[in-house]
């Protein structure tokens, strides 16, 4: 596995796979490597592409100052967990290749805003992909890979390529789910054993939720019964049509956030 921290070194690199026509998967991370981010690996492995990974923990998008500095970091830790997937090659930019004058962020995509995340989280996605569009322009490859659990993200960016015409194919794939039925999360990194106990009971509580029925999912059942763990700070919890993100019961999603003290949570669950 190449490690490629310079971009000029990597230009390099990737206009000999463009000129050996080798196709390039690539999957943007900011670290804190899970098993998600590992099955989005192994999906670009699996067709048959050179698999390349970037870890940049990216300042645009971070609405609050104090979330980018604790954001988990471990790069040697990530490393060798990119390196069981059998990538290609890992790309690690610092701040001046991504932002070469100075950080900004620029909005492109104006569909799936207002809403979710979104209302929550101002300038977020303005900031995923002002650094998603320079990522792409560097590395240039045939497919991204991107994971179901930041839904509105993959939405966002889907519309982001068809608006600029990127000859880039997006591939949503499944979240990869923990033994409670939660989405893996680089932030479950910062929990202690109290934290991860009240996490396993919130995973717990949804799950029971969607067996009971999850066709006709009842959003008041399922606040109430995260009241009495003591998850009082929700900011959503809605069903919305998969396809356009309308608040519908047709193609129904049930989209999730909560903060367990002040580590904020989101998931989502396909009803159908």
């Amino acid at each position: 596995m190449k490690i490629i921290r310079n971009i000029n070194t990597l230009t390099k690199h990737l206009e000999l796979l463009k000129k050996n026509k080798i196709k390039i998967g690539f999957v943007p991370t900011m670290g804190g490597i899970h098993q998600g981010h590992q099955s989005l690996i192994s999906n670009s492995k699996n067709k048959k592409l050179y698999t390349i990974t970037s870890i940049f923990v990216n300042p645009s998008q971070f609405n609050d100052k104090k979330d980018y500095f604790n954001y988990p970091r471990n790069l040697n830790n990530d490393l060798k967990k990119i390196k069981k997937c059998n990538c290609d090659l890992v790309f690690i930019p610092v701040i001046k290749d991504i932002y070469p004058k100075k950080i900004y962020v620029k909005k492109i995509v104006k569909e799936y805003r207002n809403i979710l995340c979104d209302n929550f989280r101002p300038g977020h996605f303005d900031g995923v992909t002002t650094v998603v569009k320079r990522l792409f322009s560097i590395i240039k490859p045939d497919f991204a890979f991107f994971g179901e659990k930041d839904f509105q993200q993959l939405m966002i960016i889907k519309k982001m390529v068809t608006i600029l015409n990127l000859p880039i194919k997006i591939i949503g794939c499944e979240s990869v789910r923990n033994k409670n039925g939660l989405s893996f999360s680089s932030r479950f990194n910062l929990f202690k054993k109290g934290q991860k106990n009240i996490l396993k009971k919130i995973g717990n509580i949804i799950n029971r939720n969607l067996k009971k029925n999850s066709k006709n999912f009842n959003i008041n059942l399922l606040l109430k019964e995260l009241k009495k763990i003591k998850i009082n700070k929700i900011e959503y919890i809605e069903i919305r049509n998969d396809k356009t993100l309308h608040i519908s019961r047709n193609n129904p999603r049930l989209f999730i956030s909560l903060y367990i003290d002040n580590v904020r949570i989101i998931d989502n669950f396909k009803l159908y």
